[in-house]
C-alpha cells in the first residue's frame, strides 16, 4: 500500500505520465480498500478514476461499495445514471449513423432523400438495436439489483458477531476470559461486527502486558482504520500519533487532526426492554492509557475495543452527538 501512496504522489508530479496509467494506479487502490471494506477511500479513489477516465468499471465498483455499505438507493442512482448515460450516447450514435444512410446520391452526383418507409423502417430498426443492446454490464446489473440487496441482507445475517474467543479451545477461552477479568476487564455477550478478514487476537506478553487489536471508526466518512497490535499501557494520544501521521484522505477539508477529534468508545448490549441491540458511546481522554478505560466502572468490552473518531469542527460532530447515546463519565448515560 506504501508503494502504491508513493506512485500517487509521483504522478500528482509527472505531467508525462499518460491518463490510463493514473487510472490504473487509482484504480488498484481502490481494489485495496475494498478488500479490507474501507469502502470510503475506495470511493474516493474511484471517483479520481472517473474523472481521469470516465470508463464504466469505476462506476459499477462505485455502486458495489454503495451497496456492501447498504446504501442501495446511491448504489440504484448511479447504476440508472449510466444506464441513462449510455442510452443517449447509443441514439446519438444511431441518429447519426441513419442520417448518413438516409442519403441518396443519383447518377448527377446530387443528394435526394430516399423514401419516407425505408427511413422509418431503418430508425425503427435501429431502436430495437438500441432496446436489445442496452448497455449490458449495467442494465443486466440494474435488473438484478434487488437480488443483489437480498443476497447482501442474508449474508448479514450470516455474518455472526465477531467473537474474539470464536476458534479458541475452551482451555484457551478460560484462559483469555481470566486473563481480561484479572485485569478488571468486564466483558459482554454480545460482539461488535468487523471484517472477517481482520486478525483479531487478544494476547498476553512475557512482561505480563496485554496487546489489543483495536477497530478505527470514521463514521463521517464510512471509512475504517485497524491497530493489530496496540499495548495495554498505550494512551489514545499514542494510538492518534500513529493515525494521523499523515493526513486523512477522505477529509477533504483537513478537519481531522490530533488536536480538533474527539475519541468514543463503542459499547453494544440488548436493551432488555426493547429487546433490540443498542450502542453507546463512552468519551474518551488523550491522556488516559487503553487499560484504564477498559477497566472504567461504566465501561465494557465487545470483542475487541472499537473507538469512533469526530473532528468538532465538522457538522456532523453535533449530529453524531445528537443521536447516540453518550454516556456522562459521571453520571448516566444522556441522549
Amino acid at each position: 500500500m506504501i508503494y502504491i501512496c508513493d506512485a500517487i504522489e509521483h504522478l500528482k508530479e509527472d505531467k508525462e505520465v499518460s491518463p490510463e496509467m493514473k487510472y490504473q494506479i487509482y484504480f488498484y487502490r481502490s481494489g485495496i480498500h475494498i478488500m479490507v471494506k474501507n469502502y470510503g477511500y475506495a470511493i474516493e479513489d474511484l471517483n479520481q478514476c472517473t474523472s481521469i477516465l470516465d470508463k464504466d468499471e469505476a462506476h459499477l465498483k462505485i455502486a458495489e461499495c454503495y451497496l456492501a455499505m447498504e446504501e442501495h438507493q446511491k448504489a440504484k442512482k448511479i447504476i440508472e445514471q449510466r444506464i441513462k448515460a449510455k442510452s443517449i450516447i447509443s441514439n446519438e450514435n444511431s441518429i447519426k449513423k441513419d442520417s448518413n444512410e438516409n442519403v441518396y446520391v443519383n447518377s448527377n452526383n446530387q443528394e435526394t432523400d430516399i423514401d419516407e418507409n425505408i427511413i422509418n423502417k431503418k430508425t425503427t430498426n435501429s431502436k430495437i438495436v438500441t432496446k436489445e443492446d442496452p448497455f449490458d454490464v449495467f442494465s443486466k446489473f440494474n435488473q438484478n439489483l434487488e437480488k443483489i440487496k437480498i443476497v447482501e441482507v442474508e449474508k448479514q445475517k450470516k455474518i455472526q458477531n465477531m467473537e474474539i474467543f470464536k476458534n479458541m479451545k475452551f482451555e484457551e477461552k478460560s484462559k483469555l476470559t481470566k486473563i481480561l477479568t484479572d485485569k478488571g476487564i468486564k466483558l459482554k455477550q454480545q460482539f461488535h461486527k468487523i471484517p472477517l478478514n481482520y486478525e483479531a487476537t487478544i494476547y498476553l506478553d512475557q512482561e505480563n502486558i496485554i496487546h489489543f487489536p483495536v477497530l478505527i471508526v470514521y463514521e463521517e466518512f464510512n471509512t475504517t482504520d485497524y491497530l493489530r497490535d496496540v499495548e495495554e499501557n498505550s494512551l489514545i494520544s499514542d494510538v492518534l500519533d500513529i493515525l494521523f501521521e499523515e493526513n486523512l484522505p477522505a477529509d477533504k477539508e483537513k478537519k481531522y487532526n490530533i488536536n480538533t477529534v474527539k475519541c468514543y468508545l463503542e459499547m453494544s448490549e440488548i436493551d432488555p426492554i426493547l429487546k433490540k441491540e443498542t450502542n453507546t458511546y463512552f468519551p474518551l481522554r488523550s491522556d488516559e492509557s487503553l487499560i484504564d478505560i477498559l477497566k472504567h466502572s461504566k465501561v465494557h468490552m465487545n470483542g475487541i475495543p472499537v473507538i469512533f473518531i469526530i473532528s468538532q469542527l465538522t457538522k456532523f460532530y453535533t449530529h453524531f452527538l445528537k443521536t447516540k447515546i453518550i454516556l456522562n463519565r459521571k453520571s448516566k448515560a444522556v441522549l
